[in-house]
């Protein structure tokens, strides 16, 4: 049985050429290559207004759902902050932001884009390639911060520790009180890491956008000399040095690669732990009888 109807639209355009063709043998190509994709749930299957994605763990705290007439990959929080009609934060007498067992959607977990871009340069028998990858927007919850920030082991859990504990201040949450007045009240930064992270936590305190640009892959080599290769069997040898994941140039996620996910399903969006991604470098040597 289908649990519902979801209708994709995108487009996909690509285009390669020769930026250069010289008489001494150095050519330049490119290529690029560029996909946008938008996934709406048109109806879920009868009795039916949400279908969860995947597994559901409640110590997550977020939670990725389907729902008739949204976008496919929502991501919803268990527990998020409670907010006047201005959208700011809700301060309580502690100086600590409220926060209620509500569900609120945080974000998705689709890209509103995708684009690789390479080159490919040939000079006398070698040559060189590489390819960049960008993704633009799409949101991912990172669990893992969430429990180093009640346990104080992520970097931004510093603010206002030190003058916490010199009695000249702490950290103040952003928001402000019942009656709108800004908040005021310094608060030990492990007190208000520990009310909003570990786990079950606030999510929308720990969901980031999971764009980046990263150098994909390079790839360098040589194609060895017909008159090396006389008294061989062979007929063409090449040697290239390949080199993958090599760089994240930009990404906005403190501590963990936006491409990590606790699922590679339905439901995506969510890191836990992750494993950092791999650099890889290999060699590969080509022989033609």
């Amino acid at each position: 049985r289908n649990a519902g109807l979801i209708r994709n639209k995108g487009v996909e355009l690509g285009i390669t050429g020769t930026l250069l063709q010289s008489k001494n043998g150095l050519t330049v190509e490119a290529f690029a290559n560029f996909t946008r994709n938008r996934s709406e749930i048109e109806e879920l299957a009868p009795g039916l207004d949400v279908f969860p994605l995947g597994n559901t763990f409640d110590v997550l705290g977020v939670v990725v759902q389907a729902r008739e007439g949204d976008q496919f990959g929502d991501i919803y929080a268990l527990n998020s902050y409670r907010r006047n009609e201005a959208g700011e934060r809700i301060i309580d007498e502690f100086g600590l932001p409220v926060w209620e067992s509500v569900e609120k959607k945080i974000g998705n977990f689709q890209p509103d884009w995708l684009m690789g871009v390479g080159s490919r340069i040939n000079y006398k028998g070698a040559y060189m390639s590489f390819l960049i990858d960008t993704r633009r927007g799409g949101e991912v919850f990172s669990y893992s911060n969430a429990m180093a920030a009640e346990r104080g082991n992520a970097d931004y859990t510093l603010q206002g520790r030190r003058d916490w504990y010199a009695g000249a201040g702490g950290f103040l949450a952003e928001g402000v009180f019942e009656n709108g007045e800004p908040n005021d009240i310094y608060v030990d930064p492990q007190q208000y890491w520990a009310h909003v992270g570990g786990q079950s936590p606030v999510g929308e305190e720990f969901v980031y956008d999971a764009s980046f640009v990263k150098l994909r892959e390079v790839i360098v080599g040589f194609k060895l000399p017909l008159s090396l290769l006389e008294n061989t069997p062979f007929k063409k040898a090449s040697f290239s040095v390949i080199g993958r994941n090599l760089w994240i140039i930009h990404k906005n996620t403190p501590g963990f690669d936006p491409e990590a996910a606790f699922n590679a399903g339905n439901s995506q969006g969510i890191e836990a732990y992750a494993f950092p991604s791999t650099r890889s470098v290999g060699f590969n040597l080509n022989l033609e009888l």
